[in-house]
């Protein structure tokens, strides 16, 4: 990397050890991605026409694939902006996670804390995205139904209605419970001494 007028070295190695990386996966949230860079680079003396270099090397996986198709159209910031949100959260992709949200199961392999806490980052995204927004409340009692029986019953219990409940709730019960005691063994030379039959006095 060369020093530019616009974009100060020095400032760019700090910036970028803030920034945050987005990988295109369902969980991330490029709302979020989008408003953390923007505000982090706000506070910066970068030139606004620099911050889609800045922000490209943050792009991994399949970000990176997709920026690496458009990045000949060299975008200004808010033309990356504009691409980068049509492309990762669109009509689409936000009526496919909302009916993810609210149908798919907790499988086997999930802990309790594992399913909650991908759920309230589905939800989360719903949230920032273009289509009206869920209450959390019902958030909640829909995610609850599909959790397995035994789990659903002590939940409801306990009359959740927020994410942060949900968590609480899912610590404890993903906590193990003590392990059982030990059955108690005899040492063999206590045993070896209790198999002897006691000696009867000696006649006198």
């Amino acid at each position: 990397m060369t020093q530019s007028t616009l974009i100060p070295y020095d400032e760019v190695r700090t910036v970028r050890y803030s920034l945050p990386e987005f990988h295109g996966t369902t969980p991330e949230d490029p709302v979020r991605f989008i408003h953390k860079a923007e505000s982090i680079l706000y506070n910066t003396h970068i030139d606004r026409a620099g911050w889609t270099s800045i922000v490209e090397p943050q792009l991994k996986g399949a970000a990176s694939t997709w920026w690496n198709t458009v990045r000949i159209l060299d975008h200004t910031w808010d033309e990356f902006r504009a691409d980068f949100l049509q492309k990762f959260n669109n009509m689409d992709i936000q009526s496919r996670l909302q009916t993810e949200i609210v149908s798919v199961r907790k499988t086997p392999t999930q802990s309790l804390t594992e399913f909650f806490t991908t759920k309230h980052q589905l939800a989360r995204r719903i949230n920032n995205g273009q289509i009206p927004a869920l209450a959390e409340p019902q958030l909640v009692h829909t995610i609850v139904g599909l959790t397995h029986s035994g789990y659903r019953t002590h939940i409801r219990l306990q009359r959740p209605n927020t994410f942060a409940n949900l968590r609480q709730i899912a610590t404890i019960m993903d906590t193990p419970d003590d392990p059982p005691p030990q059955p108690f063994t005899i040492p063999e030379h206590g045993k070896r001494g209790q198999s002897r039959t006691p000696r009867q006095p000696h006649a006198p």
